[in-house]
Protein backbone atom coordinates (compact mmCIF):
# COMPACT_ATOMS: atom_id res chain seq x y z
CA UNK A 1 0.00 0.00 0.00
CA UNK A 2 1.79 2.95 -0.92
CA UNK A 3 -0.05 6.05 -0.22
CA UNK A 4 1.07 9.88 1.26
CA UNK A 5 0.46 8.97 5.33
CA UNK A 6 -2.50 12.17 5.46
CA UNK A 7 -4.31 9.73 3.11
CA UNK A 8 -3.54 6.62 5.25
CA UNK A 9 -6.94 5.18 6.85
CA UNK A 10 -6.97 3.99 10.37
CA UNK A 11 -8.04 0.63 9.11
CA UNK A 12 -5.61 0.81 6.21
CA UNK A 13 -3.02 1.24 8.79
CA UNK A 14 -4.67 -1.64 11.12
CA UNK A 15 -4.62 -4.14 8.44
CA UNK A 16 -1.00 -3.36 7.39
CA UNK A 17 -0.40 -3.44 10.98
CA UNK A 18 -1.71 -7.07 10.91
CA UNK A 19 -0.82 -8.44 7.95
CA UNK A 20 2.74 -7.04 8.32
CA UNK A 21 4.05 -7.10 12.34
CA UNK A 22 1.27 -8.71 14.79
CA UNK A 23 1.33 -12.14 12.76
CA UNK A 24 4.96 -12.33 13.26
CA UNK A 25 4.69 -11.21 16.38
CA UNK A 26 2.24 -13.75 17.19
CA UNK A 27 4.26 -16.68 15.64
CA UNK A 28 7.03 -15.32 17.68
CA UNK A 29 5.38 -15.86 20.93
CA UNK A 30 3.54 -19.29 19.89
CA UNK A 31 6.82 -20.65 19.17
CA UNK A 32 8.78 -19.30 22.32
CA UNK A 33 6.22 -20.47 24.25
CA UNK A 34 6.60 -23.71 23.07
CA UNK A 35 10.62 -23.50 23.25
CA UNK A 36 9.80 -23.05 26.94
CA UNK A 37 7.13 -25.83 27.18
CA UNK A 38 9.74 -28.25 26.01
CA UNK A 39 12.86 -27.24 27.66
CA UNK A 40 14.65 -26.78 24.25
CA UNK A 41 16.44 -23.64 22.97
CA UNK A 42 15.31 -23.09 19.68
CA UNK A 43 16.16 -20.62 16.43
CA UNK A 44 13.09 -18.16 14.80
CA UNK A 45 13.54 -16.58 11.42
CA UNK A 46 11.72 -13.73 10.53
CA UNK A 47 11.81 -12.37 6.89
CA UNK A 48 10.85 -8.51 6.60
CA UNK A 49 11.64 -5.60 4.49
CA UNK A 50 14.37 -3.73 3.96
CA UNK A 51 12.15 -0.83 3.80
CA UNK A 52 11.91 -1.15 7.52
CA UNK A 53 14.92 0.69 8.21
CA UNK A 54 15.48 2.52 4.66
CA UNK A 55 11.67 3.67 3.71
CA UNK A 56 10.69 5.23 1.00
CA UNK A 57 7.94 7.84 0.09
CA UNK A 58 4.48 7.32 0.45
CA UNK A 59 5.43 3.99 2.31
CA UNK A 60 4.55 4.99 6.19
CA UNK A 61 1.96 2.17 7.12
CA UNK A 62 4.24 -0.64 5.30
CA UNK A 63 7.52 0.31 6.63
CA UNK A 64 6.61 1.11 9.88
CA UNK A 65 5.10 -2.11 10.56
CA UNK A 66 8.56 -3.78 9.00
CA UNK A 67 10.54 -1.25 11.12
CA UNK A 68 8.44 -2.94 14.00
CA UNK A 69 9.51 -6.12 12.86
CA UNK A 70 12.81 -5.55 13.07
CA UNK A 71 12.78 -4.39 16.17
CA UNK A 72 10.62 -7.46 17.47
CA UNK A 73 14.03 -9.51 16.16
CA UNK A 74 16.38 -6.97 18.42
CA UNK A 75 14.29 -7.82 21.46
Amino acid sequence: MAKPIERTTDMELARVMQVNFASQFFIVRTAAEEFRRDHRPGRILLVTSVLGERSMIDTAAYASAHGAVYNLVRS
